[in-house]
Formats: structure tokens, C-alpha cells, sequence
């Protein structure tokens, strides 16, 4: 009888239960020579549960003899993401947080074999009640859930524990943008200023600050009139990076009004008159670069427009609502929301709805004005 090479494994038919069990030793995630065991009802269950672990060896995933904890798990699922599956600088500093903040404190030590859902739920609600935002919350269960989901890809649990946990409901907070007579006070404040063509281009066209920082010139064409995003540059963890946009739908070309366009062309001249008069210039291609050619850090752009506000007699508004603002100008321009959308490139209208549904009412109510003054002139009233 030929005698099975190690990490082979073994299948074998149980006579107390007639149960099937297969057989595997493996080095565990400290390099200890283990013996894990699958058991299942029929011999092909068994034999495949016992392939993909050796397959999961292969490729390095680590096989335990025991149930891992949370905190395990974790730290394995932190690792897979950013070795395979790749996630951006911003995506490992949310769900490092979430992890060192939340998950390995409340639910670490517990073995996954033993996590309930009503475990996870106690967790959820606790946060909550400490007063975290109900966005921290549902962040929290969405890290916890992909861990999870990853568990069970890699047999570790046969379930997913946070998938059944109720979140606590989530009121969306009311966008605050400009008015129109706002929004064009504003800009009319900021033409000279060296940030000034940055704002008009965000308000304009509701880019997000990490968009707005990393444009390109190679990204507009000012003779046809267009803009691309197809980068995006931020701040995190004393360094800048640059990668691709938020989504797929993120990605977009975006028309240039005409007055837009022209705004951009004076920026550029201004811009190669700085960098001629620049005892330091470092080139990186930008549009809206700092003195010295690099990034701009998102919190001077803020502070600075916060402070422009203020100086033309505006309550100061948060960079974000310069988007809202551009959102609300379209709407009440008559836009389509379909067009809102993919101009602020949103995952679809549904969160375009959301976010703007405040505005619909007036929307409506101008609209049937509109109405009554065309059955009016139609002779029809």
C-alpha cells in the first residue's frame, strides 16, 4: 500500500455515523505541522472542501487547525485587500480606523465559530449609543460584513454574521448650497483671487475636492470644450497620493460652458507667468497646482474659500457644498436629472434624488407656474 505524500490528505467513511471525513496536514499561520479535519455528509462534499484548502495553501492563505478570532480574521482580511485585492490608499485608511477603533476592541477575542449576529448588533448599537454618526455605524457593519464574506469564501465560517444586523436608521442630513444670487456673489468675489478660476470650476461643474486637485491639463481641451476626470489626488497619512476615481461612474467627460473655458485660459496664462517668476517650480502638469507647482492639501483650499466668504459678507459653507450648489443651479436651470447625474458622476439617480429631493418641491411648483402661464397664453383658461 502506497503511502500518501504530506499535504496530500486523506479521505475516509466514518462507522459510528457514516459520516465523511477528509484528512489534511498543513502548517499552520505560525509554520506548526497541523492536522485539519472536514467533515460532511458525502464524499464529494469532503473531497472538494479538502481541494479548495489545498489550493488556499498554494496560493498562502492561512489554514487553521482552530477557529480564528475576529481579530484574526482581520488582520488576514486587511492584508488580502491591499497584497491582492488592491485597495487605494483612502480605502486602507478608512478600514485600518474602523478596525482599531471598533471591531478589534468590541468583537476581537471572540472565535468566529462562536460570533452571532446578536453579537454584531450589540456591537452596532453600542457605537451608536456612544454617539457615533449613523454613517460610522453602517461603515463599521460594511468592514466587518466584507471580512466576513471573506471568511466564508475561505471556509473559515459557514456564515456571515453581520449580514442579518440592523443598522439604526439614517436620517439625510439637507444639503446647504448657494443660493444663485449666492453662488454668483461668490464667484464675482473670487475672480482675482489666485483660487478664484478653482471655485468657479467646482461650482460650475460640482467636482469633488479630490477631483479638483488632481485635474490635468492633459485632462481638459479647451478648444472643444471638455473635461475628463479620470484621477483623483488627496492627502492621507502625511503624504499625497493619486489614483483612479471614487467609481466607475466617477469616471467622466463633462462639457465646459464657454465662459468656463475662457476662465481656464486666463488661468493658464497667469499660471505660466507664476511659474517663469517661481524661484522653485517643480511641474506636475495640474491645473490648480500650490506656488511651488505640487498639490494643493484639500484643508488651505477650505480655510481659504471659508475666508473668502466671509470677506464677501457669506456665511461660510463647507468646499463640499460648492458641489450641492452646482447641483441646485442645474436643477433649477431645468436640467434633466439623468444629466445631473453623470455631470456629478453618481452611482445613479436614485442618490442624485436623494441627495436633492429639498429641491423638487420649488422645482414643481415653478413648473406648474410655467404651465399655467402656457394654458393662459394657449387661451385655454
Amino acid at each position: 500500500m502506497s503511502r500518501r505524500a504530506p499535504g496530500e490528505g486523506s479521505i475516509f467513511q466514518r462507522k459510528v455515523d457514516g459520516r465523511w471525513v477528509a484528512s489534511l496536514t498543513l502548517a499552520d499561520v505560525n509554520g506548526r505541522r497541523r492536522r485539519k479535519q472536514f467533515v460532511g455528509r458525502t464524499q464529494k462534499e469532503v473531497r472538494q472542501r479538502l481541494e479548495r484548502a489545498r489550493a488556499a495553501a498554494d496560493r498562502g492563505i492561512p489554514v487553521r487547525t482552530t477557529s480564528p478570532t475576529v481579530a484574526q480574521l482581520l488582520e488576514d482580511w486587511f492584508r488580502h485587500g491591499v497584497e491582492i485585492a488592491d485597495w487605494t490608499p483612502a480605502t486602507r485608511h478608512g478600514y485600518r480606523g474602523i478596525m482599531r477603533k471598533y471591531l478589534i476592541p468590541l468583537l476581537g477575542k471572540i472565535h468566529l465559530d462562536k460570533l452571532s449576529t446578536h453579537d454584531v448588533q450589540k456591537m452596532l448599537d453600542q457605537i451608536h449609543a456612544d454617539g457615533r454618526a449613523p454613517g460610522t455605524v453602517r461603515n463599521v457593519k460594511v468592514a466587518l460584513r466584507s471580512a466576513l464574506e471573506l471568511a466564508v469564501t475561505w471556509e473559515l465560517t459557514s456564515r456571515n454574521a453581520a449580514a442579518k444586523a440592523r443598522l439604526p436608521r439614517i436620517e439625510r442630513k439637507a444639503v446647504e448650497p448657494l443660493s444663485p444670487d449666492e453662488a454668483r456673489q461668490f464667484l464675482v468675489a473670487v475672480a482675482d483671487h489666485r483660487l478664484g478660476p478653482l471655485y468657479t470650476v467646482t461650482t460650475a461643474l460640482g467636482l469633488r475636492q479630490s477631483e479638483v486637485v488632481g485635474l490635468r491639463w492633459e485632462d481638459v481641451d479647451l478648444d472643444v470644450g471638455m473635461l475628463e476626470v479620470r484621477q483623483r489626488t488627496y492627502y492621507i497619512d502625511g503624504e499625497f497620493h493619486t489614483g483612479r476615481p471614487k467609481s466607475d461612474r466617477s469616471r467622466r467627460v463633462i462639457p465646459l460652458p464657454d465662459e468656463v473655458a475662457e476662465v481656464l485660459r486666463a488661468h493658464r496664462r497667469r499660471l505660466r507667468e507664476e511659474r517663469m517668476r517661481a524661484r522653485e517650480w517643480t511641474e506636475s502638469g495640474l491645473v490648480f497646482p500650490n506656488t511651488t507647482g505640487g498639490p494643493l492639501y484639500g484643508r488651505y483650499i477650505t480655510n481659504t474659500m471659508k475666508q473668502l466668504m466671509v470677506e464677501a459678507g457669506l456665511q461660510p459653507k463647507r468646499f463640499h457644498d460648492l458641489r450641492h450648489t452646482a447641483a441646485t443651479l442645474m436643477l433649477a436651470m431645468g436640467v434633466p436629472m439623468e444629466t445631473i447625474s453623470a455631470t456629478l458622476g453618481h452611482s445613479g439617480t436614485r442618490v442624485t434624488d436623494e441627495t436633492y429631493a429639498h429641491v423638487l418641491p420649488s422645482m414643481q411648483r415653478d413648473a406648474a407656474d410655467k404651465m399655467g402661464a402656457f394654458l393662459r397664453g394657449a387661451g385655454g383658461l
